[in-house]
């Protein structure tokens, strides 16, 4: 084959792919590509190749030796052998990005799923973490409150059902805010509801100096 001869020759002429690379004004990891079959030389640097190892073109090729006439044919088919060379490149390139799309969304979709969820639940901004039991299920769902002002709270987040039925019994005034006691009673109001029990309350990332 013509990787085969091309790395042959190499060696028996004491050549590294450097060298040879800067003999034929190419870079090194063409010549890692040739001999790798990853590419093929065009007729030019068969040409070029086979003067430089005192070889005829057609010996690179395996082939039985051809006029000039014929050189075209030659050209042809390395030509032929790139563009499918580069076609399945192409198409591997094409499958990892589509792999690394996939990955993308399953990543988002867990992350969306564990949200809404809510077990455990994580912000690094003061809440209430409301720690509930249905069915012998444990979840919890959190309260946000305003740092600056810790009696008023922005929403309930968490768990999807008992965070909607919870900000739907209260009412936000013009600045997003609500009683941030009035909204931890609907979250009671709502696990109730959903025939669970209330099993803990929690206040998380409060700073030291609030009262």
């Amino acid at each position: 084959m013509l990787r085969d001869n091309l790395k042959r020759l190499r060696e028996e002429a004491d050549l590294t792919q450097d060298e040879l690379a800067q003999r034929l004004h190419v870079v090194r990891q063409t010549v890692s590509k040739w001999e790798r079959g990853a590419s093929v030389p065009d007729a030019d640097m068969l040409a070029r190749i086979a003067a430089l190892y005192g070889v005829s073109a057609s010996s690179l090729l395996d082939e039985q030796p051809i006029a000039d006439a014929e050189l075209e044919y030659v050209a042809t088919q390395t030509a032929l052998l790139n563009e499918r060379l580069d076609h399945q490149e192409e198409r591997r390139r094409e499958i990892v990005r589509y792999l690394c799309i996939a990955a993308g969304v399953l990543a988002a979709i867990v992350f969306v799923f564990l949200m809404i969820r809510g077990t455990p639940v994580q912000s690094s901004d003061p809440f209430v973490q409301i720690t509930y039991e249905i069915d012998g299920v444990r979840d919890s769902v959190g309260v946000q409150l305003d740092e600056n002002d810790l009696s008023q709270a922005f929403g309930c987040f968490g768990t999807a059902d008992i965070a909607e039925a919870a900000n739907s019994q209260v009412i936000f005034d013009e600045y997003g805010h609500v009683s941030a006691s009035q909204l931890q009673k609907a979250v009671e109001t709502a696990v109730r509801e959903a025939g669970g029990t209330v099993v803990s309350i929690e206040r998380c990332n409060i700073p030291e100096n609030a009262a």
